[in-house]
């Protein structure tokens, strides 16, 4: 795929392909690509940030979780539909802390669900949070 400098790769398969997320950092961006006969195909980017998680909706869109770059940083989900990204909702929390990991999945009626670890600066200690959209997903 041509890509030196990157981190936070995840995996995910629907229906027996094979999707990775990651973030490049030579340009910032989160990107996905999807496995294609003998490769893997770059699908557009949700844009800039860092530390995707992945999950698919009910009818096998891809969903992605991840942190936005800028000041202030956000943890956005959005899902793929065509060419183009769409936002679940508002961003699920700001950015205040170091160390943020994420997890992402669907409840059964197909509602996303985030959790996350931020550290906190001040104190050193780990927080983790969690939130459901109440938005069904396509």
């Amino acid at each position: 795929n041509g890509l030196a400098a990157t981190e936070g790769p995840v995996i995910g398969v629907y229906d027996g392909t094979p999707y990775l997320a990651l973030r490049d950092n030579d340009r910032g961006e989160v990107r996905l690509f999807k496995w294609q006969r003998a490769g893997w195909q770059q699908l557009p980017t949700p844009g800039l940030g860092s530390g995707p998680a992945m999950a698919f909706s009910l009818s096998g869109k891809p969903l992605l979780a991840y942190i936005t770059a800028g000041d202030p940083q956000v943890i956005r989900v959005a899902y793929r539909t065509g060419s183009a990204w769409h936002g679940v909702g508002d961003a699920v929390a700001d950015v205040t802390g170091k160390s943020v990991s994420l997890g992402l999945t669907l409840d059964a009626d197909g509602r996303p669900v985030v959790a996350f670890r931020e550290e906190d600066p001040a104190t050193g200690r780990f927080h983790a949070y969690v939130k459901r959209y109440e938005r069904t997903l396509p």
